[in-house]
């Protein structure tokens, strides 16, 4: 199992509407990450920055099936005028450093 942690960031003024699209998320979305073998997946929020954390068995076999669902699509369109990835920080996976079970 791989564990994945990424940051992103939201336009300042946009952090109200991710938490709106966030209390309701699509069951299609939902169900697009489990197929695509994503579980254990949590978004913290802290100002304009998202941590988000997730886990999966191979996680570029998984971005490969996200990077291919219209429904993933979708959710970005929904998205891009939310979130900032106009910067290398718009989307940046972290480094794992440490771990406790």
């Amino acid at each position: 199992m791989e564990r994945a942690a990424f940051v992103l960031r939201l336009y300042p003024d946009k952090i109200e509407a991710y938490r709106e699209t966030h209390r309701a998320v699509w069951q299609e979305m939902i169900d697009a990450n489990r197929t695509a073998g994503i579980r254990n997946h949590t978004c913290f929020l802290y100002n304009n920055l998202v941590f988000c954390y997730l886990e999966c068995e191979d996680l570029k076999q998984t971005q490969a099936i996200l990077d291919k669902s219209d429904v993933v699509k979708r959710w970005g369109e929904l998205h891009a005028d939310i979130i900032d990835s106009n910067t290398d920080e718009g989307r940046a996976y972290l480094e794992n450093v440490f771990h406790q079970d």
